[in-house]
């Protein structure tokens, strides 16, 4: 094994429709020894705080929580953005997880977030995500520079944007051609959807500190490659 292929790190990104079915593909995730273990916990039909109660039993340190944010992905149909706010809140005082995924527009509609993530002990990934296309350079600058950076929480700043051409992933995966700046290090950015593919590799050699894939045959997101996938491509890659 090469040392950069030994720097990429992956995180495997699960869903489940109840806490049961989430719970099995957590075990089956596992079985890969990712870094880190995303649960789509918007997926859960009618997501409440005594659900979140029986996730906790499960977790083992290395998982990032995410209610997503119809606005941004979401998959419940029945949480109301207040419902939806108040059960993030709840995971960080209750479940108090390692790593929780909190929108960066979320995080400006309720500020009191980032100190309850600071009582808590809770890594934030705070994310951005644009499913309609991908604005330009400037501009997605200006979206990573009005995440808390200097918040000693802050464990990534996660950018995703669809690509609608190829060059939507130069766009996307310039972020990290600026100078070394406070979110270098931190900074995961790519694109969704097929032609977004060749991001979520190259992203990682650019010094994105993980990259998100799937269960074999369960994508959670369009264009995202399976674990097994994705370590086989940054192997042959660093040979």
């Amino acid at each position: 094994m090469s040392s950069l292929e030994f720097r990429c790190k992956f995180c495997v990104s699960i869903f489940g429709k109840t806490v049961e079915s989430l719970e099995t593909r957590v075990r089956q995730a596992r079985k890969y020894n990712p870094d880190l273990i995303e649960l789509r916990l918007d997926f859960i039909r009618d997501l409440d705080p005594s659900k979140l109660g029986g996730i906790r039993k499960f977790l083992k340190g290395n998982e990032i929580l995410t209610i997503r944010s119809r606005q941004e992905g979401g998959k419940s149909s029945t949480l109301s953005e207040n419902e939806r706010i108040e059960l993030i809140r709840y995971a960080i005082a209750q479940v108090k997880p390692s790593f929780i995924d909190i929108e960066l527009l979320t995080l400006r509609k309720c500020p009191i977030l980032i100190p309850e993530l600071k009582e808590s002990k809770t890594k934030l990934v705070a994310s951005f995500h644009d499913l309609n296309g991908t604005k330009d350079l400037v501009h997605l600058r200006k979206i990573v520079l009005s995440a808390p950076l200097k918040n000693r929480s802050l464990f990534a700043v996660k950018i995703v944007t669809r690509a609608r051409n190829i060059q939507d992933n130069l766009k996307v995966l310039s972020l990290y051609s600026r100078p070394r700046q406070n979110y270098a290090s931190k900074l995961v950015a790519f694109c969704i959807g097929p032609l977004g593919v060749p991001s979520r590799i190259l992203s990682l050699f650019l010094g994105s500190p993980y990259g998100y894939a799937s269960l074999p045959g369960e994508p959670v997101a369009s264009g995202q490659l399976d674990i097994r996938t994705m370590k086989r491509i940054v192997g042959m890659l660093t040979q």
